[in-house]
């Protein structure tokens, strides 16, 4: 076990250069070194412990995602990056969810709570979808 990994089980590789689809589920993420993920196109995410700057920093380690799939992570702060997304779906309960993703075409959100949601720099929205959500201003 590797001391960067404070105690996790599995860290991934810092560079997993063919890796174009990964999945998580039911799995607690912790603080491992910066990670590279050149080739990935989509990520799958299912009941995945994880601190929001630790899932914010995964996901800007991935300069090609094309997909990303969220669902039930907790009820935090979600900040998106990317300049290759396009298609967001997001199930579950946030607080806040910010979408930095000028190419996102397909934007999903399936809530039960309130939240703040913010898409204003997604410029490129064809399909947008909210079901049983609630904002707030």
């Amino acid at each position: 076990m590797q001391d960067e990994c404070r105690g996790a089980y599995y860290c991934l590789p810092q560079v997993v250069a063919s890796l174009t689809v990964l999945s998580l589920e039911g799995v607690r993420l912790e603080a491992c070194s910066p990670i590279s993920l050149p080739s990935l196109k989509s990520f799958v995410f299912m009941e995945v412990q994880v601190e929001a700057e630790e899932l914010h920093m995964l996901v800007s380690s991935c300069p090609s995602l094309e997909q990303f799939y969220i669902d039930e992570c907790g009820k935090l702060h979600l900040w998106v990056s990317s300049l290759t997304l396009k298609l967001l779906d997001i199930f579950g309960e946030w607080t806040t969810i910010q979408v930095e993703a000028v190419n996102l075409q397909t934007f999903v959100y399936v809530g039960q709570d309130s939240c703040h949601l913010d898409l204003a720099s997604c410029k490129n929205i064809q399909d947008l979808s909210l079901i049983m959500a609630s904002f707030l201003s």
